[in-house]
């Protein structure tokens, strides 16, 4: 038992991730799979909201919430924005 610990390989083969490799085939699948359910309903209600203020970018979504937080409704320069 001690033996085939101490020569259980540190990282996973080739091609296969490392948390699907510890988890398993199966758990490792199903973990994927609730990650990307997640990451949908947040994807979807991320665009719901910008659908409901009105706001076409995640920024502008962002400074309008801010802009109803402070009771503003034309602060510019409270929020700072940052183009890429």
């Amino acid at each position: 038992m001690v033996v085939a610990f101490l020569f259980k390989p540190r990282f996973s083969p080739p091609g296969m991730p490392f948390a699907l490799y510890e988890a398993g085939l199966s758990l490792g699948l199903v973990t994927l799979c609730l990650t990307a359910l997640f990451i949908d309903q947040s994807l979807v209600l991320l665009l719901k909201s910008g659908n409901l203020s009105g706001t076409s970018t995640y920024q502008a979504s962002l400074k309008q919430q801010q802009q109803e937080k402070r009771g503003d409704s034309d602060s510019n320069n409270s929020f700072c924005s940052y183009h890429i």
